[in-house]
């Protein structure tokens, strides 16, 4: 079969792929052995989980059916053995499963991949007794399925093995788009909807992480009880996280709320956030907004293109992901060159949402009211480092009384 699911395949196929596979192999079909791997590591067990079951799915005594082997007790010798020593009433119309996880047989090191993932070498030593049996066929009946947290080289031995005799399955990291897809996916797969606007802020609070985005997903979704949709406020009441409340903070200050701004640096102070951070925080986002503003003084940008993007994104917010690649064909080179680089410091390298948020807030300011703001922020850090008599809450009530006046000014 070679690749079910390969490097830079989109995630959105994931879903009616495997579905598919699942049924083939539930039919009594499905292939015998199957290489599991990738940065997404959540992934990687999610999908060996499913291929289990799949598989056990007619298998009333699946326990029985089911050999793992996880980690150091994985070696060449040891999952050759448990290949090749299938219970004998497996060959009567049911099959046998060997599972490796994370198998020791791979000598994993860095390889300058994201922080999640390491590749993996092919091992100095073949895996002589694996590959000889893959080779030669699996016993009647054995299905092995090779799971591995960690990007493979395409010329391991392994991948090739599964190209040529069975499956494999990679995970790429999942771009920033394609985490609204694994929000969808996971809430389909736990029977209830979320609105758009949750999913954007849930994905601002928790991050890129597919392990704590499920989690929150699965907490979200007990807490609702017998509503079907997960909604803002849910995902605002029960979903803490600096960075979503200081995007929030920032759109109070844009707009010169002060009693609102106050009160939510307040509580942030109350639940025992730095201000240091806050400030850090704050000081990152007006440097993005800088960018845009410059982008729109410059005429780079113009205030009805970011009016049509703005409506683009409320009547077809499932096309969020175009917004990068929409901005790239409307910036000259020129303009390009201009912004920073690196996924911190530039204001394209942010999430849609939040690039669409920035041009918005853009056009309520022009370049020296940005250049005070961010002197205000470093009047407030000075006044925070250099031990003065001001309390936290005092520096932090001063910061947004200036902020918001500096957004009101003329």
């Amino acid at each position: 079969m070679g690749w079910l699911f390969k490097p830079g395949t989109p995630f959105r196929q994931l879903s009616a792929d495997l579905n598919r596979h699942y049924k083939e192999i539930m039919d009594g079909g499905g292939e015998r052995f199957y290489l599991v791997f990738g940065e997404e590591s959540f992934l990687v067990h999610r999908i060996t989980k499913r291929l289990i079951a799949a598989f056990t799915a007619q298998d009333e005594a699946s326990s029985e059916s089911v050999r793992l082997l996880e980690g150091d007790e994985a070696t060449d010798v040891s999952i050759s053995k448990a290949v090749l020593s299938c219970p004998i009433n497996v060959l009567f119309g049911r099959r046998y499963l060997v599972v490796a996880r994370n198998p020791s047989l791979l000598e994993l090191q860095p390889q300058g991949i994201p922080t999640r993932g390491r590749r993996a070498k092919s091992p100095q030593k073949p895996l002589t007794h694996l590959i000889n049996i893959i080779e030669k066929g699996l016993p009647p009946g054995v299905v092995l399925i090779i799971s591995i947290d960690a990007p493979l080289e395409m010329e391991h031995i392994l991948v090739q093995a599964a190209l040529k005799y069975g499956c494999a399955i990679y995970f790429s990291k999942l771009k920033r788009y394609e985490l609204v897809t694994f929000a969808e996916w996971t809430c389909k797969r736990l029977g209830i909807q979320m609105e758009r606007d949750a999913i954007q802020e849930l994905l601002l609070r928790v991050g890129d992480d597919l392990w704590q985005i499920n989690s929150e997903i699965e907490k979200l979704a007990a807490y609702i009880g017998e509503r079907s949709k997960i909604t803002l406020d849910d995902v605002r009441e029960l979903v803490p996280s600096l960075s979503g409340d200081v995007f929030k903070l920032t759109e109070l200050l844009v707009h010169g709320s002060i009693d609102d701004a106050r009160s939510l640096i307040n509580s942030l102070l109350s639940r025992g956030e730095p201000l240091v951070r806050i400030l850090y925080m704050l000081a990152r986002h007006y440097r993005l907004l800088i960018q845009a503003c410059w982008l729109l003084e410059n005429r780079f940008i113009t205030r009805q293109q970011i009016e049509r993007i703005e409506l683009e994104w409320r009547e077809h917010p499932t096309h969020e992901h175009d917004l990068k690649e929409h901005l790239q064909r409307m910036l000259t080179e020129k303009a390009r060159s201009k912004l920073p680089e690196g996924e911190r410091l530039s204001l394209l390298a942010q999430h849609p949402y939040v690039i669409k948020m920035l041009l918005s807030q853009s056009k309520l300011y022009t370049l020296p009211k940005l250049t005070s703001a961010l002197s205000v922020l470093h009047d407030a850090d000075i006044a925070l480092k250099t031990g003065s008599a001001a309390k936290d809450e005092e520096i932090a009530d001063w910061l947004v009384i200036r902020l918001c006046q500096v957004a009101k000014s003329h």
